[in-house]
């Protein structure tokens, strides 16, 4: 693992204490709804040690909305239940795996046994 110290973590900066200094405020009232929003959705469940990925992943729709706080951002996506925002929402809380088509005894099964002569 790359040491976080020496290329600072997304857009925050190590502190001489050794704390990181964010630019975004997540709060555990924020992150506990963040938490609860992904689970209605998408079925989700967010464990406690997943808050520095999701403050990663999140960040990014914040600042592209010009937002420094997950609680405007959560605000904002609960007055628009029906709004596009919630698939980037959900994705940028997701990870997809396309090991499956990758493995070779998979691809095999797939042509030979399927029928299956391309994978898109």
């Amino acid at each position: 693992m790359t040491d976080q110290r020496e290329r600072g973590v997304d857009a925050g900066q190590w502190t001489s204490s050794g704390q990181i200094e964010r630019d975004l405020v997540l709060t555990d009232a924020d992150f506990a709804r963040i938490r609860e929003l992904i689970y209605q959705r998408a079925g989700i469940v967010l464990a406690e040690h997943k808050r520095e990925m999701v403050y990663s992943r999140l960040a990014k729709l914040l600042r592209h909305h010009g937002m420094t706080r997950f609680t405007d951002y959560l605000s904002r996506l609960e007055r628009q239940p029906d709004a596009k925002e919630w698939e980037a929402f959900t994705n940028a809380l997701t990870t997809n795996l396309t090991a499956f088509f990758v493995n070779r005894i998979t691809s095999h099964y797939c042509r030979n046994i399927l029928g299956i002569s391309k994978i898109r």
